[in-house]
């Protein structure tokens, strides 16, 4: 695609099977993966998802904003919180953004930060936004989500706050 977004893994896709053979799961692999790269040119890589029912539009907005913006962006549309984590995995990815839609709940968030653990990779980041009570979001950042966006969060915050929080790995914060 021209816009540098590309998808993901069909919903066919065995996770169990890929995750030992090409997963980059912790820091350590990602950055035995990625050494003989320059830091300089090596772009943060998101992986984007939605969860619930509604217009896709504006997540395939944002990731050519994203995109745009310099990040290496993989859009999924994968829908099941391990299939999420299993791309994440095949695409050594530094962060995952997950788009909140009608008819979502947090426990979707929660069962990533869970699979991220048990594969021991919990380094990736996770920011979550859109349809989510307080009470809800409230949780997810006490559980490791490092934001949760409200509905209303511009493109240009979002784009923002990944360029401040978003580094590939070997970049120090």
């Amino acid at each position: 695609m021209a816009t540098g977004v590309s998808t993901s893994l069909p919903v066919a896709f065995e996770p169990d099977i890929h995750y030992k053979k090409f997963a980059c799961k912790t820091r350590g692999d990602k950055e035995k993966l990625f050494r003989e790269i320059s830091m300089a040119s090596r772009r943060g890589r998101i992986v984007l998802g939605v969860f619930g029912e509604g217009h896709k539009e504006a997540v395939l907005k944002l990731a050519k904003g994203l995109s745009e913006a310099g990040f290496e962006v993989v859009y999924t549309d994968l829908t099941e919180p391990h299939a999420i984590v299993a791309s994440a995995l095949q695409e050594c990815a530094d962060h995952i953004g997950i788009t909140m839609l009608q008819g979502s709940n947090f426990n979707q968030v929660a069962e990533i930060l869970r699979l991220l653990k048990k594969e021991g990779a919990d380094g990736i980041g996770i920011s979550a936004g859109g349809f989510l009570s307080e009470a809800d979001a409230s949780k997810l950042k006490t559980m490791g989500v490092m934001e949760v966006f409200s509905p209303g969060t511009t493109f240009d915050e979002l784009i923002d706050w990944s360029q401040k929080n978003v580094l590939p790995v070997g970049v120090d914060n």
